[in-house]
């Protein structure tokens, strides 16, 4: 049989031999954080850098060159558009043990980065979940499960690593598990947007968007 994956989710990650310097990492976490809440306004124990412009820093140009040169690779190879995406957002985040990010999207972006800066073994995994399965989209029925895969699954965990990236439509919903290791995680996140020529005249839908 032949399978086309009709309507999958773009997700990617990749283990990269990218690493920070002593001198990155320091910038890093030399960074002013603040607390991070759930939908509750619990504290969530990670804490967030105040600037969501971290990349705009001259000390992290090598790691901006690094996330842009991927997410072209992901444009071209995975979604083959040929758009511009423009760097809208970046931030770094760190946890500690116990910490987890809870499930949360990314409004306002079409593509969202995580580069793993500085993660130890069980520092938690990243975990996107979807209310329904694909094959839940047309009925809403349940079925028996022989083995998961992209049609019968609503969760899917990735296995997190220094060097990894994580790529995915913003408003894919997805969260942390929780650590599980004393080690502090760093991770540096950034957000992308469609920028310039949007549609076609023909179609009455073109717009230009400036971000």
């Amino acid at each position: 049989m032949i399978r086309f994956d009709l309507n999958a989710l773009p997700i990617v990650c990749e283990d990269t031999n990218f690493v920070l310097s002593k001198k990155e990492i320091n910038f890093i976490e030399k960074l002013e954080y603040k607390k991070t809440h759930n939908i509750t306004t619990q504290d969530t124990g990670v804490k967030v850098s105040q600037s969501e412009e971290v990349l705009k820093h001259k000390e992290l140009k090598r790691v901006k060159n690094f996330i842009i040169n991927k997410i072209e690779e992901y444009k071209n190879n995975i979604l083959e558009i040929s758009n511009e995406l423009k760097l809208v957002q970046s931030w770094t985040t760190y946890n500690v043990k116990g910490t987890s990010h809870h499930n949360h999207t990314h409004p306002n972006t079409f593509i969202s980065l995580v580069y793993y800066a500085k993660c130890p073994e069980q520092g938690g995994d990243i975990l996107f979940e979807l209310p329904k399965s694909r094959l839940q989209e047309g009925f809403n029925f349940n079925y028996s499960i022989k083995k998961f895969n992209i049609y019968n699954s609503t969760t899917w965990r990735i296995i997190t690593k220094t060097g990894k990236i994580v790529i995915f439509p913003g408003w894919v919903p997805h969260q942390s598990t929780p650590q599980e290791v004393k080690d502090k995680r760093i991770i540096l996140g950034a957000n992308f947007f469609l920028q310039g020529i949007i549609g076609e005249k023909n179609n009455h839908d073109l717009i230009n968007l400036k971000c």
